[in-house]
């Protein structure tokens, strides 16, 4: 079914985005009649008092309300201390409006490569409440031409229809007339906010992405001067997850912080996530990614700031979006100390923001890492010995009595080496010969460190369990080795590099401390195993 709307004032019933008049359409109005019944608007619902209009555009964009032009808006650079252009409408202007159907149209023509789109909103203030169209609202119709004219000849407007040009509200659009995309990617054109929702509008353009340095646009959209309700305050949500909850050496850990608004937009004020750990943070942690800023096609600009402490923040600088969600995603690299083993840290996010005034830590989730911690757990094995009471009775019983008496662990190391001065290349072989001192078979542990400059080559032990590397660590895992029993758990690595100091000052103390310095022979720098 068709609807019909006879607009006061004029001669014709109202389509969207134009008028079909009665005189030139008579068969078509008793066609149409059959189908549906006019709907009469003869009050106004808003009576206007006052309202701006506001774009951000690139380039230039000529705005008209209803056929009369409004005025003309600049292009407003990202790093520009300018801010996209308002306007308050004079008497005059407010007097363009009706109670029926009213078009914005929007020309913005490409001066510069190679972005060409707009954004903008209509904010009218009624004795009933407050009107508020904008670029984000549905059906907007857009014309465009990618050509390039001489200038200062501007690109051709869209043939005018039924003698009225496109502006013009009795303008008919044709079928080039199509629904505009949003534009993608990095914009450098400062943006604007919805009144009614506290969302970033988005930059209507005719294609994804901006390649040209040429084009131009036009832009129609209708509205009704219909009261919006008030915004809703935005409301915000964080949880924060790990990839892994462990660390055990080298590696890399990815999180994950899920942001969340359940509220209204937040009117183009940043959000802000600020990263910190409750407590002293893992040895040698250092930011991995992602660097730099991030142009979200909805959200706009998102940035990362790691800075020299181990505190990240990541702004939300065009703010969030009402009733969404956004996942980002960090990673962190860690070197661990040994001297951490089995230490906890806990990471944290805070979301920080306000409406009006400081923006203070609010939401916030917590996430617990732990480092590689080697199980000291200990089996012993246990000989029950039964004894036997005789009776006189034809069945003889035997009563068992079971000892479960744990006995302490006694295991002496002793740790070699092969060689105390490697080359660049040269293998080291370590071994830790351990003996079992106790009085029963034991079952443990035995672990050691891979020296920062050495690479894991292989491990061995004489033994009846097994070994391999976790992390930076090589463990052997000892089984029922009896009482007085010895074993030997051997590891080999190869000198990789030279043993990283902050400073070189640092570094040639430890040098001449030694009082061992070796020509290289050809061969690089010897490395002093002490």
């Amino acid at each position: 079914m068709i609807s019909l709307k006879y607009g006061a004032g004029t001669s014709g019933f109202v389509l969207p985005f134009g008028i079909i008049r009665t005189s030139a359409l008579i068969s078509l109005f008793v066609i149409l009649i059959l189908n549906a019944s006019p709907v009469y608007s003869n009050a106004p619902i808003c009576n206007p008092t006052g309202a701006t209009l506001c774009a951000a555009v690139d380039d230039n964009s000529d705005i008209y309300l209803n056929g009369t032009l409004l005025d003309t808006f600049t292009y407003c650079d990202i790093t520009w201390t300018c801010t996209p252009k308002c306007i308050s409408l004079s008497p005059a202007q407010l007097a363009l409006l009706t109670d029926g159907d009213n078009v914005i149209s929007v020309y913005t023509q490409n001066t510069n490569c190679c972005e060409v789109w707009a954004s903008w909103y209509l904010d009218i203030t009624c004795a009933s409440g407050r009107v508020q169209i904008s670029s984000d609202n549905r059906p907007v119709l857009l014309y465009s031409d990618t050509t390039c004219e001489t200038v200062p000849t501007p690109n051709p407007s869209p043939t005018p229809a039924g003698g009225k040009q496109w502006f013009d509200p009795l303008y008919v659009p044709n079928v080039a007339w199509v629904t505009p995309t949003d534009m993608t990617g990095f914009k450098y054109g400062k943006r604007i906010y919805d009144p009614s929702t506290g969302d970033l509008l988005a930059s209507l353009s005719y294609i994804a992405t901006m390649s040209t340095g040429c084009g131009a646009l036009w832009f129609r959209e209708g509205f009704q001067l219909t009261p919006a309700p008030t915004p809703l305050p935005p409301v915000f949500t964080i949880t924060k997850s790990a990839d892994q909850s462990g660390i055990t050496g080298n590696q890399k850990i990815s999180f994950t912080l899920n942001i969340c608004n359940t509220g209204g937009g937040t009117m183009g004020l940043p959000l802000v996530v600020q990263d910190d750990w409750l407590d002293s943070a893992p040895e040698d942690v250092q930011f991995g990614g992602p660097y730099g800023d991030y142009m979200d096609t909805n959200l706009g600009l998102i940035s990362e700031n790691h800075g020299t402490s181990r505190r990240l923040t990541i702004t939300f600088q065009n703010g969030f979006s009402m009733n969404s969600c956004y996942n980002y995603v960090y990673w962190l690299n860690y070197n661990t100390n040994p001297a951490a083993l089995c230490k906890v840290w806990h990471n944290n996010s805070d979301i920080l923001f306000a409406m009006t005034g400081t923006p203070t830590p609010g939401p916030y989730s917590t996430v617990t890492l732990k480092n590689f911690c080697p199980s000291s757990t200990i089996t012993k094995t246990v000989t029950a010995t039964p004894t036997f009471t005789m009776t006189l009775s034809p069945t003889a019983t035997a009563t068992p009595t079971v000892t479960n008496t744990p006995l302490p662990l006694s295991i002496q190391l002793i740790k070699t080496e092969d060689k105390t001065i490697v080359m660049l290349g040269d293998n080291v072989q370590y071994c830790l010969n351990y003996t079992n001192t106790g009085t029963s078979p034991a079952t443990f542990n035995v672990w050691d460190t891979i020296p920062a400059p050495m690479d894991f080559v292989s491990c061995t032990c004489t033994c009846t369990g097994g070994c391999g590397p976790v992390g930076n660590l090589v463990v052997w895992t000892i089984t029922n080795l009896g009482a007085g029993l010895s074993g030997s758990a051997c590891f080999t690595v190869k000198a990789a590099r030279l043993p990283y100091l902050m400073k070189m000052d640092e570094y040639l103390a430890w040098i001449f401390d030694r009082k061992r310095i070796l020509s290289d022979c050809g061969r690089g720098s010897p490395l002093l195993l002490e």
